[in-house]
């Protein structure tokens, strides 16, 4: 499959036969390419259902109370046997909630996708490429490459994580129906996809944070946030105080949620706390970023970059 902009610029996409949690953007043959692993498509699948088959958990939507608690969650799963994906164990018993439970993958997947598509658009395939020789910038499992610093691919990260929740929220503005039920699956879906990919990652200090590649989910979801409430803003899609209400709902029902699939408790009253590392590690993503601009500029897609 391949997609093209409008200047007729191509990358081609592939599922990879494996069951990892795992996806990268990358140069192949001079070709741009993004890959998806089938794990992480069925490990994001499996994890909306597993949300929507516990009946404390979005209760708004369908009959919860059809719900009953299993004893065998797996939320945290970071590879999945290809040979039992047909074996939906946790799907939910409500038709609504079945429903509701693939929208939300379908919306993580695409937020996965087009975070993958920044890697490629914004030049970051390329630099790596140019840099270290290297085709492909993994999502998982690369936490050390040689010839590029955590600090340089943090930025480059951050960089394709704003491209990505620029381009789903602008596209909830032109949808039909309610912007707000619209930007409330939005992200809660990227929520709980950033909870999966940074499983067991908690970061307390900035050297903790730069000892890895990418920003600990409760650092990188407030930046994820912080971008999202600049498009909002801009296009003017909620008034503000609506927004933040409804961002502390994502958090609760988001946080809530994943602690009853583990059966641990979770502080209402302290979520995403950051140790206020999020102001000084954005403040360095950002003047690392004018640092790297010029070099991805060329690189970019129509040599264009996210303002």
């Amino acid at each position: 499959m391949s997609v093209s902009d409008a200047d007729s610029y191509s990358v081609e996409t592939y599922l990879i036969n494996s069951g990892a949690l795992q996806a990268y953007a990358a140069i192949e043959g001079g070709v741009n390419v993004i890959a998806i692993h089938l794990g992480a498509v069925f490990i994001v699948r499996d994890l909306f259902d597993q949300m929507l088959s516990h009946p404390e958990n979005f209760t708004h939507m369908g009959i919860a109370s059809k719900e009953r608690v299993r004893n065998d969650y797996e939320p945290e799963r970071r590879t999945i046997d290809l040979g039992t994906v047909k074996s939906r164990r946790w799907q939910p018993l409500d038709e609504a909630r079945i429903g509701y439970a693939s929208t939300l993958a379908i919306a993580a997947l695409d937020h996965l996708f087009q975070h993958e598509l920044g890697h490629t658009f914004n030049g970051h395939t390329a630099l790596l490429k140019r840099m270290v020789g290297l085709n492909s910038f993994p999502e998982t499992g690369a936490s050390s490459i040689a010839g590029i610093n955590n600090l340089d691919r943090q930025t480059l990260e951050f960089d394709a994580d704003c491209f990505a929740i620029g381009d789903s929220t602008i596209r909830v503005s032109t949808e039909s129906g309610s912007r707000a039920g619209g930007l409330y699956t939005l992200l809660c879906a990227v929520y709980l996809l950033h909870k999966v990919f940074s499983v067991g990652s908690n970061s307390q200090s900035i050297d903790e944070v730069l000892s890895s590649d990418h920003p600990p989910a409760h650092i990188r979801l407030r930046l994820i946030l912080g971008s999202c409430i600049e498009v909002v803003e801009n296009y003017n899609m909620l008034p503000m105080v609506e927004f933040g209400k409804l961002v502390t709902r994502v958090m609760v029902d988001c946080e809530e949620g994943f602690a009853r699939l583990l059966g641990s408790p979770v502080d209402p009253n302290n979520l995403l706390g950051d140790a206020a590392l999020t102001d000084p590690l954005l403040s360095m993503l950002l003047e690392n970023w004018k640092l790297l601009r010029p070099q991805l500029l060329p690189l970019s897609f129509d040599g264009r970059l996210n303002p």
